[in-house]
């Protein structure tokens, strides 16, 4: 039965190695990958939100000027 087993694993393994190295590479790089999508998307969220900040200032800037603006009518 060891003899059996032993032979299947020098037939195998080779294979196997080739396999698990191949499986263990693509897993890095979908992490990596991952990781660097993660970091955009947040870079993207934080300069979206300065963006309207900035509009929403610049907003109710124009806005008040505006208000300013009109004459009274009596």
């Amino acid at each position: 039965m060891e003899i059996q087993f032993l032979e299947i694993i020098k037939e195998v393994g080779p294979y196997a190695a080739v396999m698990l190295f191949f499986i263990w590479r693509d897993y890095k790089r979908e992490d990596r990958l991952e990781r660097r999508v993660d970091t955009l998307n947040e870079f993207v969220r934080i300069e979206l939100m300065e963006a309207l900040e900035k509009t929403n200032t610049a907003l109710c800037s124009i806005s008040k000027d505006h208000d300013s603006w009109k004459t009274p009518t009596s």
